[in-house]
């Protein structure tokens, strides 16, 4: 009997490839998702910092020019958050397709893996079947032999 070879096995190895691929883009986008959030997170300590700066010159008394350069680096904080936020949206977005698309190709490659293991369970079934017959036409074989001595 020939050795078993599934038949689907080229394109088994594509679609493999091809997750490991998609899985790659997938980690490579939730990376610069976390970078992101560090950025936001930094950006959020830093106005913080800079609202608390502020309110305690304002309590010590200030000048207006020193007011408009608070709110000057306040209001550019505030418009690069936006921008981040616009941004993390956008890559979660991006993050969700792919996610789709990893789950789609994970579920062909493991619908082929099943096809596969079937199609080796019924070779091996096959080889049973045959060995079997082997042995059976073996001993019809001997027992004829003997009664023909």
């Amino acid at each position: 009997m020939k050795k078993f070879q599934f038949t689907l096995e080229k394109l088994w190895e594509y679609k493999k490839m091809q997750l490991d691929k998609e899985k790659l883009i997938l980690a490579g986008l939730n990376s610069k998702k976390m970078e992101l959030d560090k950025k936001i997170n930094e950006n959020l300590r830093l106005a913080d910092r800079l609202d608390n700066e502020f309110r305690e010159a304002l309590r010590l008394g200030i000048t207006a020019l020193k007011i408009r350069g608070f709110r000057f680096q306040i209001e550019q904080l505030h418009r690069q958050l936006e921008s981040f936020q616009k941004e993390k949206g956008s890559l979660k977005t991006l993050i969700s397709r792919q996610m789709t698309a990893v789950i789609g190709l994970s579920r062909e490659v493991s619908q082929m893996e099943s096809l596969h293991d079937r199609q080796r369970e019924e070779h091996k079934a096959l080889i049973a079947k045959a060995e079997e017959l082997r042995i059976e036409e073996f001993v019809l074989a001997r027992s004829f032999r003997k009664k023909v001595i």
